[in-house]
């Protein structure tokens, strides 16, 4: 169907791999492409695209790239450099972090519902990051200056008023009543 491991041309040709890679393969008409552990045809490689394509234009949260692979049946160092050039010529729409790949929708949907939960909340729990796969790198580049509490991540405005209330508490009466 258009595609040939190398493993196979060097047991049908019965020589040896490097003499298989620098005499015979050069000597392939236009149309083919050679790869270190393949060739295939160019009606092969546009099957595989368009497979790659529809698979990361189907998805709606992040995944890697090595399930996909398995699903389709593509070499996963292949997958990247189509993703690539997929995302570059706007084929597709999203990011690739190594092969992690992430649609645009889903990144969309996670600046807007951290933006929402944070403007009303001034405060994003560690489940919700969490569920989000967000990180502090993730917060510090968009500008959510705050404290990562161990179950929290809050404004430092809350903890301040936090502070100066329990200060004030302890001034008038001694004592503060503290509630889990």
């Amino acid at each position: 169907a258009g595609y040939l491991p190398m493993a196979d041309i060097v047991t049908l040709a019965a020589l040896p791999i490097d003499f298989v890679q620098s005499s015979l393969l050069p000597r392939l008409p236009p149309g083919f492409t050679v790869q270190p552990n393949a060739v295939f045809t160019a009606a092969h490689g546009d099957r595989v695209r368009n497979r790659l394509r529809g698979a990361l234009r189907g998805c709606r949260q992040p995944l890697t790239l090595d399930s996909v692979c398995t699903k389709c049946s593509i070499d996963l160092k292949v997958a990247v450099e189509i993703a690539t050039d997929l995302l570059r010529g706007k084929e597709l729409a999203g990011e690739l972090s190594g092969v992690l790949f992430t649609p645009a929708a889903y990144a969309r949907r996670r600046e807007t519902t951290v933006k929402l939960q944070w403007d009303s909340n001034q405060f994003l729990s560690t489940e919700f990051l969490e569920s989000w796969g967000i990180g502090s790198t993730f917060l510090e580049t968009r500008g959510y200056t705050g404290l990562q509490l161990p179950s929290v991540f809050v404004k430092p405005e809350m903890v301040e008023q936090a502070f100066v209330n329990l200060v004030g508490d302890l001034q008038v009466s001694g004592i503060c009543e503290v509630y889990p």
